[in-house]
């Protein structure tokens, strides 16, 4: 199984430590590997205000990691702009 989770380090709300984002189960014989893509849109970003009663979307940085679990430890980062 490959996760990808993602932390937006600030905007208007506290956002979860790791907060999963998508995930594909993969079998692998011996030896065989595999590429596996993700993609994140405005959609997998945004989260519901009760403040605003409205999704938000916040300009920010994101970590995301990649791995086999939450303890994933393939790390990276990316910007979003409103």
């Amino acid at each position: 199984m490959v996760q990808l989770y993602v932390h937006q380090r600030s905007g208007e709300a506290s956002r979860p430590v790791r907060e999963l984002k998508g995930f594909e189960r993969v079998t692998l014989a011996p030896g065989e590997k595999k590429t596996v893509r993700f993609t994140i849109g405005p959609e997998s970003l945004r989260y519901w205000s009760a403040a605003r009663r409205d999704w938000v979307t916040d300009a920010a940085e994101f970590d995301v990691w990649v791995g086999s679990d939450s303890a994933a430890s393939l790390h990276g980062t990316f910007k979003t702009s409103e």
